[in-house]
This record gives structure tokens, sequence and C-alpha cells, in this order.
């Protein structure tokens, strides 16, 4: 269906390639919208966003250029589909979003916060905001946003201003690993060493 397109989809179609009647399609979906939309998301459910790679810039890179390239039908098919779409199916589109903007506060957000590269103030309020504008920005300009932009002059920005960042923070959980990390290396964590207890 999407390597024809929104415009060349038909309910004959469809039902000649899957071999079924025209009713049973009727029975399970509304206008041409909810069915190419069903289309999308069951293929858009076989992809997965990547592991953190323990870089907060590197990282909303990397899912960024995932969503655009794996989510984002063409423009004139997203603005023919919109027009078509019922409030169930525009619903389901919003609902994918806000699915994938939670993977984004646990995979990539959490982890930054922990390392000390965020703030620690809970910014899901507005992480679908990068989302909505490159859609927007591809429905109406015809085009993908370019990445860099999005996450140097916007997502970064946004995310250090709403969860409280300072590079005072930053330097403080800086040092707050490196001693974690000496106290590891001592031997020293959890609980503390008893080899001098008995010395007392």
């Amino acid at each position: 269906m999407k390597s024809e397109g929104f415009g060349e989809l038909t309910f004959e179609a469809v039902a000649r390639r899957c071999r079924m009647s025209k009713p049973v399609l009727y029975r399970r979906y509304t206008n041409r919208a909810d069915m190419y939309l069903d289309a999308i998301l069951s293929k858009r459910s076989e992809f997965s966003f990547p592991e953190t790679t323990g870089c907060f810039r590197d990282d909303l890179y990397a899912w960024f250029e995932i969503y655009q390239k794996t989510w984002l039908p063409s423009p004139r098919d997203y603005r023919a589909l919109i027009g078509e779409a019922t409030l169930e199916t525009l619903a389901k589109v919003a609902a994918f979003e806000t699915s994938v903007a939670s993977l984004l506060m646990e995979k990539v957000v959490r982890p930054a916060q922990e390392r000390g590269e965020l703030g620690c103030f809970d910014p899901e309020d507005i992480i679908q905001v990068p989302f909505r504008v490159m859609r927007d920005h591809y429905i109406f300009n015809a085009e993908k946003a370019d990445l860099s932009v999005v996450v140097d002059r916007l997502t970064g920005p946004l995310l250090r201003m709403r969860t409280g960042w300072t590079p005072a923070l930053k330097r403080s959980k800086d040092r707050d690993r490196l001693a974690k990390r000496a106290m590891e290396e001592s031997g020293q964590t959890g609980q503390k060493s008893v080899s001098g207890s008995t010395d007392s």
C-alpha cells in the first residue's frame, strides 16, 4: 500500500490483493485513511529504536533520524491521510506519537539525567514538541527537518531548560561520578571495608 501511495489506494485493490470481499474490509475499516494508517502502524511496529550511546546529543540524533525515516509517509500522502481521517484515526496517530515520546523519556532522557546531562525535573509535558515540529515541517514544507537544528537548537536547549540543567549541575554530577568510581576501584562501595575494623 505504501509503495503505491495513498492516492492509489482503493478498497477494490486491497480486497483483490488480500483475496477477500469488500464487505469484509468495510466491516473493519470505515474509510481509506483507517486502512492506510493500519498498514503504516503494523509496519512501524517492526522497528526498534537504539539503546543509549552514553551521549545525550548522539542519542537524540539517532532517535529522530529513525523516526523520520520509518514513520513519516510522503508529504502528499500525509496531507491526504489527515484530510480523510476520522477522529478515531487521528487518535491512533496521537497514541503512536505518545508511545514514541514515552520511549524517548525512558531510553534517552532518564539516562541523560542520571549522567548529569539534564536536570532532575520531569520534562514529560513537552517531550512531544520535537516530534510535532518535525511532522509539521514535513507536511507543510514537503521535506524532512534538519536534524542538527532539531537537536541542537530545539530539543537540547528545550529539555535542559525544562529540567533545570545548569553547567554547575553538570560539574557536580561529574564529581559525584568520579568519586563513585574511585570508591568502586578501592572496594569501598556498599558496606565499608572491614579490614581495619579489628585494629581498634
